[in-house]
């Protein structure tokens, strides 16, 4: 099925499903935003396919990181479909929920942008990275690259990534991995490369196949920067802390969140471990009286959201810098592993 430039190839899984699990009685199935427009389009697909009813989650999705498995559990779900991600290998589903996944896979060409790319790159070993939607056109931009005489360089990241050449907002092991001179990235937007810029000090040319353009991350990474320090700066006076842990699966690490609060204790500082599934200005408003928050979910919060929040919001290494654990030249950014806990 194709839907708004994406192609799901989910129908065929239909009879799959089917066939494994004969008597289903329900499904759960589960959308990022760009796809809950569709859910109930879909969901009469899969109920033609299996038989079994379906059960729309209406609640945000940001990954394969953020499986609804627990609260499909919680009404007798045994099955249920995650659209639009590729499997996350190291997050576990412990709930008795089989999961199923659907990537999108954008239909948008990339040989124009890439070939673009190519006449603004020195390289010669060009690191390739892009996202689940593109990846299955990962070996065409290899192609190309070779013909404007680039060595190409790809490589599986950790088990938190199940693609080669993937990167998520969260870690970017499947390029800083490689021993290249620059890298190309394949996508839209700055939530994947510039988590590899933030890592990185090596350039990034960002090729976007959905509009045409072709830039590097060089701007939006020292905009962001600025942001951080200003933000390490303002949490120097501060007494009190949040350190907020997720329990969504893909994003727990209560043993880091522990780590966190015997540091602050250690440097006089008084800290409150919160639980906060879907972190939001607006969960948190009630700790408003806090100076400042830690995140210890996904490391994209504190680096996307901070301007939603009258608080600095840090990541455990800038929290580091503040306590003086960490010297300020040695600033990285907080990448979520597959050992991450």
């Amino acid at each position: 099925m194709e839907l708004f430039g994406y192609e799901l190839n989910f129908e065929e899984l239909l009879p799959r499903i089917k066939a494994e699990h004969p008597g289903l009685e329900t499904i759960g199935l589960q959308f990022p935003d760009g796809l809950r427009d569709y859910a109930t389009e879909i969901g009469r697909h899969v109920q033609e396919g299996t038989g079994a009813l379906p059960i729309l989650s209406a609640d945000p999705c940001y990954g394969a990181c953020d499986l609804c498995d627990d609260e499909m559990a919680k009404l007798g779900v045994k099955v249920m479909i995650h659209f639009g991600h590729s499997p996350m290998p190291s997050v576990k589903t412990d709930f008795g929920v089989q999961v199923y996944y659907v990537p999108a896979h954008s239909i948008h060409p990339i040989e124009e942008v890439v070939a673009a790319a190519c006449k603004q790159m020195t390289g010669p070993r060009i690191g390739v990275t892009t996202t689940a939607q593109h990846v299955h056109k990962l070996d065409r931009a290899e192609a190309i690259l070779r013909q404007h005489g680039f060595e190409p360089v790809t490589m599986l990241g950790d088990k938190r990534t199940a693609l080669r050449g993937q990167l998520l907002g969260c870690n970017v092991l499947a390029a800083v991995k490689c021993d290249v001179d620059e890298f190309i990235f394949i996508g839209s937007g700055d939530f994947h490369p510039l988590a590899l810029a933030l890592e990185t000090e090596k350039r990034i040319t960002a090729a976007n196949p959905y509009d045409g353009t072709v830039r590097t991350l060089s701007e939006a990474k020292g905009r962001i920067l600025k942001q951080r320090w200003a933000a390490i700066g303002r949490a120097k006076d501060a007494k009190t802390f949040g350190i907020v842990v997720s329990t969504k699966a893909g994003q727990m690490r209560f043993n880091l969140a522990k780590k966190v609060l015997r540091q602050l204790e250690e440097h006089g500082k008084q800290g409150f471990i919160i639980q906060n599934k879907q972190i939001s200005p607006e969960t948190l408003l009630y700790f408003r009286h806090l100076d400042a928050f830690v995140g210890v979910a996904c490391p994209r919060v504190p680096i996307d959201d901070q301007m939603r929040y009258k608080q600095p919001f840090l990541t455990p290494q800038e929290l580091e810098i503040v306590l003086g654990i960490r010297p300020a030249e040695m600033y990285v950014f907080d990448e979520f592993s597959a050992d991450s806990n």
